[in-house]
């Protein structure tokens, strides 16, 4: 018994750094988004809708390529064997390679773009959205060695300085010119001073070698059709729509999803880095293996319960930040976020495959959900326009789901009835969470004024962490408390009060 409860000790020492080491990033993130979200008021409420959905058209193709030319340079560090001076020319390398051809097919790209959409903004807006994505792989290289550590201060730093400086500058244009530029200003202006804060932080003198190139092949080449099908399959919905609906309606829906994608930028997306490096740390195959179910296990369980709760208030939500006059897509928002539920399992696979250097399985998975994805988008939006996207998207993440799950059996030897097992105590404290909220919602948000609808979202969310969090504590209790994520947060709260005295 002793032994056991030594060993459980120690799993929660290894996880608890991780979790500590994530918390930074995922706090960052959090200001981040609420420096964005902030934004995003301000915007909304001087622009329309029409300048949101010109720049979701611009923005289509430059994430496109941006993600095909993508190189994970940092985990690719991260995964050496031995890092030196050659592997850090080889990164700087790559990614100014990387930076010149990508300017070079998004330059190329904004005169056929804005023919095929008939506005010829498109071309200016496209060659200056161009700048981020360039910047964005180009910081020091060395800013690995912190991930490496598993600290992540540094990026917190970069990424909270960032987005104050964008907010700044997006937020004048916007009050001076009233102009879809402000939009484009909050995509290019972050990138600059990260870039620029990285040789500040982690100082690296440029130079130009290709010494440790078999290295990064080995990731690069599968790595490279994964993004390409990601890419396409992140952004067909956007494109297909830009043809079959209006500007504004796109505005209205890309919103819609840039909302319901909050979870996933501000817990799923930073947390890769901290996993993949626990991964990447891991002794044996058995505690690789604990580790993935006890990750994928604690992202359902914070990250779900977010994405039902921005479902269930998606239409006071927008009513209260954004107006009346995008009310349609409080609608798309309900369903967008219900879908994104399904995509938060399959988080960890990418982690698990790049640690490793087994980037054939992302792209097998990325392969499956695009040849899913596009047929059905192509059908849905020709018969229902923006539903058909949506159920489109539903579909593309729930058979993704089952390949994953037979994926990770393969990296790591988890069995899917142990991958599925669990998520049951998070599906019975959401099924509760959903009818519990669902019930004691008004039915008809339009009749409140600000601070009524205000005061409603927030007894709401109260309600709904109490119908959430009781029945899945009270399952923790009634299995004898065993070591999760929950044992974790217990800890941190204990040494809490030992490191203020």
């Amino acid at each position: 018994m002793k032994i056991e409860k030594d060993n459980n000790k120690s799993s929660l020492s290894k996880n608890d750094g991780t979790l500590k080491a994530g918390s930074w990033v995922v706090f960052g993130k959090l200001l981040s988004r609420f420096i964005d979200f902030a934004l995003l008021l301000i915007l909304g409420r001087i622009l329309t809708p029409d300048d949101f959905g010109l720049v979701a058209l611009a923005m289509a193709p430059v994430f496109i390529i941006e993600a095909v030319l993508s190189i994970p340079i940092a985990q690719a560090i991260l995964s050496h064997p031995k890092v030196n001076r050659a592997t850090y020319d080889t990164a700087f390398t790559l990614s100014i390679i990387r930076g010149l051809i990508l300017g070079t097919v998004l330059i190329t790209l904004s005169f056929p773009m804005a023919q095929y959409f008939e506005d010829e903004r498109l071309t200016s807006l496209i060659c200056v959205l161009a700048i981020a994505p360039i910047l964005r792989g180009a910081i020091s290289p060395r800013i690995a060695d912190y991930m490496r550590r598993m600290d992540f201060r540094p990026e917190f730093l970069m990424d909270l300085i960032g987005k104050i400086t964008a907010f700044i500058i997006a937020a004048f244009i916007a009050y001076k010119t009233k102009s879809y530029w402000a939009i484009a200003a909050t995509t290019v202006v972050a990138p600059i001073i990260m870039n620029v804060l990285s040789y500040i932080i982690a100082p690296y003198k440029p130079h130009f070698s290709m010494k440790d190139w078999p290295h990064f092949s080995d990731i690069l080449g599968w790595n490279t059709v994964s993004q390409i099908l990601q890419a396409t399959s992140w952004q067909a919905d956007r494109i297909l729509l830009g043809r079959s609906i209006s500007s504004t309606d796109l505005g209205r829906y890309t919103m819609a999803h840039e909302f319901s994608r909050f979870p996933h930028q501000i817990i799923a997306r930073p947390i890769t880095g901290p996993i993949m490096a626990s991964f990447s740390n891991s002794e044996n195959e058995a505690v690789l293996k604990q580790k993935l179910l006890s990750y994928t296990r604690n992202l359902f369980t914070v990250i779900a319960p977010i994405a039902v709760g921005i479902s269930l208030l998606s239409e006071p939500f927008i009513m209260l930040t954004l107006g009346v006059s995008w009310i349609t897509a409080a609608l798309y928002l309900k369903w967008l976020a219900l879908a994104y539920v399904l995509a938060i399992p399959i988080i960890p696979l990418a982690p698990l495959a790049l640690s490793k250097n087994k980037t054939i399985y992302i792209a097998l998975r990325s392969f499956i959900e695009f040849a899913i994805k596009l047929p059905a988008l192509i059908i849905g939006i020709n018969l229902y326009g923006v539903w058909g996207a949506i159920g489109a998207g539903a579909l593309a993440h729930f058979i993704t789901i089952l390949v994953s799950f037979k994926i990770i059996k393969e990296l790591c030897s988890a069995t899917i009835r142990e991958q599925v097992s669990g998520f049951f105590p998070c599906l019975l404290s959401l099924s509760i969470l959903f009818f519990g909220v669902s019930w004691a919602a008004p039915k008809n948000w339009s009749t409140f004024s600000p601070s009524q609808l205000f005061l409603w979202m927030t007894a709401l969310v109260i309600f709904g962490c109490l119908l959430y969090i009781t029945p899945l504590v009270t399952i923790w209790f009634m299995k004898g408390k065993p070591d999760g994520l929950e044992t974790q947060i217990i800890a941190i709260l204990k040494k809490a009060p030992t490191r203020k005295r």
